[in-house]
């Protein structure tokens, strides 16, 4: 169900995200920051006290070397043809 309320920061009344804030108000207020236990940068919290972009070059980093490189292998095949 969608509700339309007076947003709790900016005053304006919008379609709500959260925390009785619209989405902008959200985004730059409602999300927690923690310093992150790799970059020690105060940024929001992705998992594991990493920021996002830890947490990805950490977790995710292989995964996407590999898509990278099947991708472009499967380019070169179609560009040789």
């Amino acid at each position: 169900m969608v509700t339309i309320n007076t947003c709790t920061e900016c005053n304006v009344e919008k379609l709500m995200h959260a925390r009785n804030m619209c989405g902008n108000c959200y985004k730059r207020v409602g999300v927690p920051k923690k310093e992150c236990s790799n970059c020690n940068e105060l940024k929001p919290h992705h998992a594991k006290d990493l920021c996002t972009r830890c947490y990805i070059n950490l977790n995710h980093l292989d995964y996407i070397k590999k898509y990278q490189q099947n991708k472009k292998s499967v380019a070169q095949l179609f560009k040789d043809l």
